[in-house]
């Protein structure tokens, strides 16, 4: 009996029909008819009984039982070794999904270039949901980023808190209102009343990660149909044309304090919007996901400095 076989079996056992499940293998209805009772006369037991539509003998039930089973942990064998053929024994991939990240991730590569010298480590810098999506198909090995709450396909550890600030440029409020700027402002701050920011220009951030969908909860809660001004999906971007006051956006508060000097800051209106604004960085990484010698020192050394 093969791999193929009991796939032959498990579609007939779920059409219930030798005429669709045939169809749905791209083979003759009077191939897969041979094949299953050639099942049955290996195993010296009836498998279906004849009728329309097919049904199950109990004999066939304890198969399609152990069948499903076993089909299951081929395709896991099979997914584990195209990852394990894709991964460099001497090669380590982390993601990072903005630069906030980069404080932890510098201690983590310092100590592990201690035990492994010589490896090399490629940082990948890319949107949260994206990042996700390459650590499940294993092109990133591990990494620094909000994952999703209680995924059980992931292992991950807390770091830090992080928050979600409005940024708007100084100059662009008094473009906005002029005199009544300030007043403006401690209305914003002291009643929560983002509305008022509606006479100012907004702009849209592209990144698929948890600032851009907070922002989007945001925007419709407070101001639905804002006036765009522009779009990007990299930060650096966003970031410099807020400082141009093209328009508001939103921020990780890290990046605040490692993309702007003192002066720069000064030219800019940081509001902080609640409890709700805030998330947790993890280190994480896909729980079976195959591991090499390189990806087991890595976890050593994180097990090691993180809190």
């Amino acid at each position: 009996m093969t791999f193929q076989n009991l796939d032959y079996f498990i579609a007939t056992a779920t059409e219930q029909s030798f005429t669709r499940a045939a169809a749905k293998l791209f083979i003759t209805q009077q191939s897969l008819s041979g094949q299953i009772a050639a099942m049955e006369r290996e195993l010296g037991c009836q498998l279906f009984v004849r009728t329309k539509p097919l049904q199950l003998t109990k004999a066939g039930k304890l198969l399609y039982n152990y069948s499903t089973e076993i089909m299951r942990e081929y395709r896991k064998m099979k997914n584990d070794m195209k990852l394990m053929a894709r991964q460099t024994p001497g090669e380590l991939t982390i993601g990072i999904s903005f630069t906030g990240a980069i404080p932890p991730l510098k201690n983590l590569i310092s100590e592990y270039l201690k035990v492994k010298p010589g490896i090399r480590i490629r940082v990948l810098e890319m949107p949260e949901g994206d990042m996700i999506s390459r650590l499940r198909d294993g092109t990133v090995d591990f990494a620094i980023t909000h994952f999703p709450e209680h995924d059980p396909a992931f292992t991950r550890f807390e770091i830090f808190e992080e928050e979600i600030v409005l940024l708007v440029a100084t100059e662009l409020l008094d473009a906005c209102f002029g005199e009544n700027r300030e007043a403006v402002v401690r209305e914003i701050v002291t009643k929560g009343d983002y509305s008022l920011l509606k006479a100012c220009p907004y702009i849209h951030s592209r990144r698929n990660n948890i600032v851009s969908r907070f922002a989007e909860r945001f925007m419709g809660e407070y101001i639905p149909t804002p006036l765009v001004s522009a779009e990007s999906d990299s930060l650096e971007t966003l970031m410099e044309l807020c400082k141009s006051s093209v328009g508001f956006s939103f921020f990780p508060r890290s990046i605040t304090r490692d993309m702007l000097n003192e002066e720069e800051l000064k030219k800019l209106q940081v509001f902080r919007l609640g409890e709700s604004a805030k998330f947790t960085m993890h280190y994480g990484y896909l729980k079976d996901a195959p591991r090499n010698e390189s990806f087991r020192k890595f976890l050593e050394v994180m097990d090691k400095l993180r809190p």
